[in-house]
């Protein structure tokens, strides 16, 4: 039976938004009828001044319980449909009836997501990881995942190579060395708030939200009413995260420079 341990990655400037995600996590366990799936949800907190940092991407995905069968880690400035934890069992459970072991993340901003909401499609993927948000993997994945991080990363002293200064870029080569699809569920079940980044970058000048999170007013809005095990073996591939367009941002071409 697929079960959820919890844990949300934070920083001192972002820990009353972590608090508030931890209380909200907590109610929707406790109004839950499969209260006895879920873990406590744990902090995990760095104050390194730079923001997301791989240590703490590590730190998260050694976090999980080891009696749960999956792990999410999710960051602080999220917000969360009301059933959010439910629909995630939903859809765990769809994953697990169709043997597919894939990284599960809630939320893409591209906007090509909209049109094929539209269009009736249920879910998306991609062979790299776009972003990181709220992500789900089985507790061997996460395993591997730090595994891999803690033979891969060069402390020299406490930090990593440049070019795994972000928590992203780190779960990005992941995601390509194993390989794995990243499974996107449309539409979003969570959203980004538009808080102000630690790293100061302006993700090229786009939004950072996703076009196919709505707010539930009603059971009709609710996502956990969905079939979610509609086309989950047929999901439709958009394109991927790009490493080269990344670093050719001047801010990040600085910040490289500067190990």
């Amino acid at each position: 039976m697929v079960s959820l341990s919890i844990a949300i990655i934070t920083h001192p400037a972002r820990l009353p938004y972590a608090m508030g995600l931890q209380a909200e996590l907590n109610d929707q366990i406790e109004r839950s009828p499969n209260f006895d799936r879920f873990f406590t949800p744990s902090l995990v907190v760095d104050d390194y001044p730079g923001g997301w940092y791989p240590r703490q991407g590590l730190r998260a995905a050694n976090a999980f319980n080891p009696n749960a069968t999956h792990h999410l880690v999710i960051e602080d400035d999220i917000e969360l449909t009301p059933r959010f934890l439910d629909t995630a069992l939903k859809i765990l459970e769809a994953l697990e009836s169709n043997n597919l072991e894939v990284v599960l993340t809630f939320m893409s901003f591209a906007p090509v997501t909209a049109t094929l909401q539209e269009q009736g499609h249920r879910w998306i993927y991609r062979d790299t990881m776009s972003g990181f948000w709220a992500t789900i993997l089985p507790i061997e994945l996460w395993q591997a995942v730090y595994d891999w991080g803690i033979s891969t990363l060069e402390f020299t002293p406490g930090r990593p190579r440049p070019m795994f200064e972000t928590l992203i870029t780190f779960y990005h080569h992941f995601v390509i060395k194993k390989p794995c699809r990243v499974y996107i569920p449309i539409p979003n079940l969570v959203q980004h708030l538009e808080l102000e980044s630690l790293l100061g970058h302006k993700y090229f000048n786009k939004p950072r939200t996703s076009p196919t999170f709505k707010r539930v007013v009603t059971d009709t809005d609710d996502p956990f009413y969905l079939d979610w095990s509609k086309d989950i073996t047929e999901p439709v591939k958009i394109s991927g995260y790009s490493l080269t367009k990344f670093y050719k941002m001047p801010y990040w071409r600085n910040y490289v420079n500067q190990f």
